[in-house]
């Protein structure tokens, strides 16, 4: 029961550094060259939603596109943890 409980742990602080960090979700699950393609369309679309948007739009608006990318990765590497853990369980 203690080995469940340490690696719900695990996932819950892979999910945090995901989410502090964009990227490094992926890096700490072994898919480094998922989170650097997950980075550069993070700043592509965060780049496309800035020129789009005029001044009037927030900062964090303009910034949406990016921001919607990342979540997008949080989630992913939630799903890749969970697996991870589901694996690691069964066995």
């Amino acid at each position: 029961m203690s080995v469940l409980i340490d690696s719900k742990l695990k996932l819950w602080i892979l999910v945090v550094l995901a989410v502090i960090l964009p990227g490094s979700g992926y890096v700490f699950t072994g898919k480094s060259t998922r989170g650097m393609l997950m980075l550069m369309w993070m700043f592509v679309f965060a780049f496309i939603t800035f020129r789009l948007t005029d001044d009037s739009v927030a900062f964090a608006g303009r910034l949406s596109g990016g921001f919607a990318v990342w979540i997008l990765s949080v989630v992913e590497v939630h799903r890749i943890g969970k697996r991870r853990l589901e694996m690691r369980v069964l066995r």
